[in-house]
């Protein structure tokens, strides 16, 4: 339960003291924290960003245009409500090209692939949450 949490502190750490800035190429990934929090937290640090503007001097811009730049995330198949609920969550912080899948491996034991494939999503889309994604964000020439 408490392992989103710490990923949302990292990850306003990373951006609120200006490392996407300095390192505009860095790619940073947290993995096995779901993707359901990233929405929560660009719309909070665009909001602070907005409000207590001073006290961020070390961006350029809101902290969601960082985040749906350079952020990457994995997927263990969080069980959301409804099936086209997965593709709404990926809209809202643009993550169809940032989100891979991951198993967690050894930890659950169950039909992972079956699970990805309850959600509404059109095929390159599964294709880039599956393989394509990782292949980019790790560099590897197929």
């Amino acid at each position: 339960m408490g392992f989103p949490f710490t990923s949302m502190l990292q990850v306003m750490s990373v951006v609120c003291e200006g490392v996407p800035v300095r390192y505009p190429n860095l790619k940073f990934c947290v993995m096995e924290a779901g993707i359901t929090w990233v929405p929560f937290i660009m719309h909070r640090l665009d909001t602070a960003y907005r409000q207590y503007r001073t006290e961020l001097p070390a961006l350029e811009a809101q902290p969601s245009e960082y985040i749906s730049k350079w952020y990457w995330g994995t997927h263990e198949l969080e069980k959301l409500p409804k099936k086209g609920d997965l593709s709404k969550l990926l809209d809202l912080y643009q993550g169809h090209d940032t989100t891979m899948w991951a198993s967690d491996w050894p930890h659950l034991e169950r039909d992972l692939i079956a699970g990805l494939m309850y959600y509404d999503l059109d095929d390159e889309v599964r294709a880039k949450i599956l393989g394509k994604n990782a292949i980019e964000f790790y560099g590897i020439t197929t």
